[in-house]
């Protein structure tokens, strides 16, 4: 499920750099006219699909750095191998014409095969809407209000639809039914880390859920209601069933750091997982304790009444229905987006300020590693 914007390149320029681009990242792709970011996708561990989500499709790296980042990601995980199926995935007939109008040639290494999924994923978000209804108006106004509140894109509706998307819909796209995995990055960040085993294969070996690198506080006015709607859900019939006994509840109900978050939220304190690097298994996602809760979160309207982001959701998610064992925090990656750095101190890592959180400096109290250390890490010495 990936949009490709068409576009037209001096011959000598396309000839240069897209069999490089190619042999790096795969395709270069467009979805939503928002946020720039890829998913890499496993299905057999070395099995891998790149797609990369743009908001201004160039091979020009100033622009959307969607050379910069896929270089550095491949630089970084060396564990290829050659055969491993990727795909390319076309959102209609016309992007792929596009495709092939590029007249790309994959490199040696890289099985590429072209699946087009049958509609817009906008259309599919929209045709397994719920959500109620609001006067135009009144809608205007909630967004209005979000914005005075310094609350990002909230007047952006592609940006309501990009966070809905990924919070519950696109593991279910028929194309990526066949898919267990993905590690979902971002153009315009940088790996410090030269991996020396595969992460998949890791998750899969230690039947963990889910990787990240950084945790952070969220924008609280953006999720008031996301734990008050989730207790909701939880307390009707026997939902409450669905949450796991080893959940992370210290990390998501802290209190001490950033008091006036948990004010305004209904006592959730807003850590999340940053989406710009997560390593998951989608069958998570699907499972009916997931699905059952994205569906009630769907029908308040509030993806879009609100800002709930794809993170906080997923991250919510994880801390209520899964065992907080299984969700791992990969601190061997020396790794960063704007403004925020995971820095290890290892061999492997170079080119980073160990130990630094953020470029100010200032920032420390936006970190929640020391709730997830101090409450929901166990057995630090033989994590790896």
């Amino acid at each position: 499920m990936i949009l490709l914007r068409s576009f037209r390149l001096p011959k000598l320029v396309v000839k240069l750099i897209l069999p490089f681009v190619l042999a790096l990242l795969v395709v270069v792709t467009v979805l939503y006219t928002t946020d720039v970011d890829t998913l890499i996708i496993d299905t057999k561990y070395m099995s891998i699909v790149s797609l990369l989500d743009s908001t201004k499709a160039s091979l020009r790296p100033s622009k959307s750095g969607a050379i910069i980042a896929p270089q550095n990601v491949q630089l970084t995980f060396n564990p290829m191998k050659k055969g491993s199926p990727k795909e390319i995935l076309a959102q209609n007939q016309k992007v792929y014409d596009a495709v092939l109008a590029q007249k790309i040639h994959e490199p040696k290494d890289f099985d590429i095969e072209s699946i087009r999924p049958p509609k817009d994923p906008l259309d599919y978000v929209r045709e397994n809407a719920t959500i109620i209804a609001l006067t135009a108006s009144e809608n205007e106004r909630r967004w209005k209000q979000l914005a005075k509140e310094d609350v990002a894109y909230a007047q952006k509706e592609s940006y309501h639809n990009m966070c809905r998307f990924y919070s519950g819909n696109f593991q279910d796209l028929p194309a990526l039914q066949k898919y267990k995995y993905y590690w979902r990055i971002e153009p315009n960040v940088r790996f410090y880390t030269n991996l020396n085993y595969d992460v998949f294969k890791y998750l899969a070996g230690t039947k963990k859920l889910y990787g990240f690198t950084i945790n952070l506080y969220d924008i609280r006015q953006s999720v008031r209601t996301l734990l008050p709607e989730t207790l909701l859900f939880l307390n009707k019939g026997e939902n409450y069933k669905y949450v796991n006994k080893n959940g992370a509840f210290q990390w998501i109900t802290e209190n001490q750091q950033n008091p006036k978050i948990a004010e305004e939220t209904g006592g959730y304190s807003t850590c999340h997982f940053w989406l710009n690097f997560e390593i998951a298994d989608m069958d998570f996602y699907r499972s009916d304790a997931y699905s059952n809760w994205f569906k009630h979160l769907e029908s308040t309207g509030k993806f879009y009444y609100e800002r709930w982001g794809d993170a906080p959701v997923h991250s919510l998610g994880l801390a209520l229905f899964a065992d907080k064992l299984k969700l791992h925090w990969f601190r061997d990656i020396g790794y960063y987006h704007m403004p925020y750095t995971n820095c290890p101190n290892n061999d492997n890592t170079k080119g980073c300020n160990r130990g630094k959180f953020d470029d100010s400096g200032h920032n420390l109290d936006q970190n929640c590693m020391a709730t997830w250390i101090d409450y929901e890490m166990e057995n630090l010495g033989a994590i790896y």
